[in-house]
């Protein structure tokens, strides 16, 4: 982004081979506060339509290991799990760390 606006790649700019097109894919979201997961490793703020939300996570949740957090984020399709305490039990909870609405992308494909 330059100014607030994307540059655009001229079409041959990986060479024979290769096509950008537009995808619209899923952004990345944790469902819930990050700055309150990264400060006491408790689930806050809670999106109630979220994936986290969908997958069991509950406002309150302490957050005891989590796999891939930032891996996440990197690999698109990577799921993140986290083992949370809840009412002294441990649960499982795995989810896809992505809004629901789509937003402009430009993939480049090999032909």
């Amino acid at each position: 982004m330059a100014a607030g606006k994307i540059i655009i790649p001229a079409t041959d700019s990986l060479g024979p081979g290769f096509e950008l097109i537009r995808e619209d894919l899923e952004h990345f979201s944790l469902g819930f506060s990050e700055e309150a997961f990264c400060r006491g490793r408790i689930i806050a703020d809670l999106d109630l339509c979220s994936r986290a939300a969908l997958a069991g996570l509950r406002n309150g949740d302490t957050v005891v290991r989590n796999t891939f957090m930032f891996q996440s984020q990197e690999y698109f399709w990577k799921k993140m799990t986290l083992v949370v305490e809840r009412e002294g039990k441990e649960l499982e909870v795995s989810f896809w760390p992505r809004i629901w609405q789509k937003v402009e992308c430009l993939q480049w494909h090999q032909l």
